[in-house]
């Protein structure tokens, strides 16, 4: 469980000290870094400007971690969690994640069609 954190606070850094500063003096992202340097731009741009696209993202990572309860609460140490949400939510979890999936999906693919048709 430790090992896990340092290796996600490791690679955080690294990203941020090694990464970050070889994509943004690179030619091909010079137009990226200059329309969205701060963290609400960048979402912003992954998100082609558009709330509904960032939420769909949001949905859709919220979503894969629901469905994947079991491994999480495995990592985490405490197994009944899966048990807790269901009584606290009335279904299943899993099926739940999968829901926010597709709700995601959707909410993204509507949007992308009403960006491309102008």
């Amino acid at each position: 469980m430790l090992w896990w954190i340092f290796a996600l606070f490791g690679l955080l850094v690294g990203t941020y000290l090694v990464i970050r500063p070889i994509l943004r003096a690179s030619p091909r992202f010079a137009n990226f870094y200059a329309n969205a340097d701060t963290f609400w731009q960048k979402v912003a741009a992954f998100g082609y400007n558009s709330a509904t696209v960032a939420l769909s993202y949001a949905l859709a990572a919220l979503g894969f971690l629901t469905s994947q309860i079991d491994a999480l609460a495995t990592l985490l140490g405490d197994p009944q969690v899966k048990q807790q949400i269901a009584d606290a939510l009335g279904a299943n979890p899993s099926v739940l994640g999968w829901v926010m999936i597709a709700i995601g999906v959707i909410t993204f693919a509507a949007r992308m069609r009403s960006i491309v048709r102008g």
